[in-house]
Formats: C-alpha cells, structure tokens, sequence
C-alpha cells in the first residue's frame, strides 16, 4: 500500500525543498565571499589589466579603458570592491 500525496501536499513539500536548497545556496555563496582588495592597475592597459583614462585616478572609481581599447566605468567601494558600472 502506497501513500498518495494530494496535489497541495505535493506542491508544499515542492516549496519547501526549494526554500531549503535557496538557503543552502546563500550559506554557500556567504561562506566563499571574500572581501577583495583593490586591483592594481598599471598605467597603461596591458594583459587584461585596466588603465585609468584622463580625469580618472588610478584604482578610484571613474573611467577605464581595457587592453582591447573598450572604456568602462568601474566603482571602487570603500572595501576595495570593484563594480562594473559601463
């Protein structure tokens, strides 16, 4: 004899499991957050690494231009955090 679950049963245990594997998956995000430092940049973008374009500081929030030549505007935190913003 096998027990036969109503829809709404079915679609609450269905609810909770997922609310289950959502605060896994936020335990797990949380647990691998580090806070960064600051990217150091060189000036001139070469490698991959961001070059600050006039008027910007070097590793402070404003316009940087990448190794391919494409501008972005990028936010430093008072962290450190790097945030694309453009």
């Amino acid at each position: 004899e096998q027990y036969q679950m109503s829809r709404r049963s079915k679609r609450r245990l269905n609810y909770q499991r997922q609310k289950e594997r959502i605060r896994s998956m936020e335990s797990a995000t949380q647990s691998m957050t580090v806070v960064s430092e600051p990217t150091i940049v060189e000036s001139t973008a070469t490698n991959g690494v961001l070059a600050a374009m006039e008027g910007t500081v070097q590793g402070q929030t404003g316009w940087y231009q990448t190794a391919q030549g494409e501008s972005q505007y990028w936010q430093v935190d008072e962290t450190g955090q790097w945030s694309r913003i453009q």
